[in-house]
């Protein structure tokens, strides 16, 4: 026994297997993920003709998102990430022509939010392509920029050509979930790349203070819940997150169901497939809010397995990021890690009232098609990038052996 628990802590410890651990993660993730899926999903689909009365309907469709999404990680782990490179500046036009496209036919509405393109049978969540493109977009502009990273002009630079698409993503999709989480991969990678400490701090500094006055003053002056009714959902979802008791009759009620169920999980849960409020009390389980089903039912224990196997997924994308070959390179991957950890941590905000209902799903866990392909296709871009170090590497070891030099001295 001591022996197995040796070799598997040098695993953990062994910076030359991260890819194997990065797919191992997700391969986990994923699994879990369709776990909850079906005990959060079942009921309702057993009942609803929408569904045909197939419990198993929603696992089946995750399955399939899930099948989709490991090919297309297999496929991008074995192409050249440089290939994005030469796209240049094209990317972010690329993201403008998918936003505006939701202006057209080709946008579908639901819930009262053109947020998807329709081409035939396939859907795509314009907001989550966004994201990864803005990501690959940034890591361009910085490697270009990487001789002029003291310049605070280049910071505001690349944050203004951030909050046109944000801009554009709130007018027309009234997405203000997607643009907060671009708004925050910005940050966070113009802060890891640039030398200009101090001015991200003032920055960040500005922005909590003109959102804590202004949410200080909607506190202070909260409409009656029959004039609220008729205000724009994003202010509602606020006011519901302020004062959930207040307007439990109008819109908050979701908030306090999901606080009812993680209160109730305890800290070991009900069990698998016992959660009460996923039967009719919280509107589509399955999706933002399948993180209060799983506290309902596995309890805090549960939950805490589930964060910490995602923060050692994110320390696996650091990794790859701290050891890539180029600093365009680093960024992606560096940029895919704080994709995940602020997705993340918006969700768990979101179930425990922490934060206002946004509407983001949880990664790898909640079930959604465009979620899931996508961020599992980030993940095979980050193993590209893992992947371009270790040839490189390989090919240097060749060339030193070859001239007659021992390697393993001289590396």
């Amino acid at each position: 026994m001591k022996e197995r628990f040796k070799r598997f802590k040098n695993f953990l410890n062994n910076t030359d297997r991260v890819d194997l651990k990065i797919i191992l993660a997700v391969t986990f993730l994923c699994a879990f993920g369709c776990m909850m899926v079906y005990s959060a999903s079942s009921y309702v689909c057993s009942v609803s003709e929408d569904f045909n009365y197939d419990s198993t309907y929603l696992l089946k469709r995750q399955f399939l998102f899930i099948a989709g999404g490991f090919v297309a990680m297999i496929v991008i782990q074995y192409l050249d990430y440089h290939i994005l490179y030469r796209l240049k500046g094209k990317i972010y036009f690329i993201i403008v022509i998918l936003i505006l496209l939701l202006l057209t036919p080709l946008g579908d509405e639901a819930n009262g939010a053109v947020r998807w393109l329709r081409i035939g049978p396939i859907t795509i969540h314009v907001g989550e392509l966004s994201k990864i493109l803005l990501i690959v977009y940034l890591a361009y502009m910085m490697a270009e920029y990487v001789n002029a990273k003291d310049k605070v002009s280049n910071v505001i630079r690349l944050w203004m050509y951030s909050g046109v698409l944000c801009g554009l993503i709130l007018v027309i999709s009234s997405n203000l979930s997607t643009a907060l989480i671009m708004v925050m991969i910005t940050f966070g990678m113009t802060f890891i790349w640039s030398n200009t400490t101090k001015f991200h701090l003032v920055a960040i500094g500005l922005a909590i203070a003109i959102v804590g006055v202004a949410l200080l003053y909607l506190y202070f002056n909260l409409p009656e819940p029959e004039v609220a009714e008729g205000l724009h959902y994003q202010i509602k979802r606020i006011l519901g997150w302020m004062a959930p008791e207040k307007y439990k009759d109008v819109f908050s009620d979701q908030i306090l169901q999901s606080l009812y169920a993680v209160g109730s999980g305890g800290f070991f849960g009900k069990g698998l497939g016992n959660s009460v409020q996923k039967l009719t009390k919280i509107p589509e389980p399955q999706n933002d809010m399948i993180f209060a089903i799983i506290c309902e039912e596995l309890g805090i224990f549960g939950a805490m397995i589930v964060l910490i196997l995602m923060g050692y997924l994110i320390l696996q994308l650091i990794r790859v990021a701290m050891d890539a070959n180029d600093l365009y390179g680093g960024l992606i991957a560096g940029g895919v890690a704080m994709h995940l950890s602020f997705q993340t941590i918006i969700n768990v905000s979101v179930a425990l009232n922490v934060f206002p209902n946004t509407g983001v799903s949880l990664p790898f866990i909640s079930y959604g098609g465009t979620s899931m392909l996508l961020m599992l296709a980030e993940i095979g871009l980050v193993l590209s990038i893992r992947r371009y170090r270790m040839l490189r590497s390989f090919e240097k070891q060749v060339k030193i052996q070859k001239a007659g030099l021992n390697y393993y001295r001289y590396r």
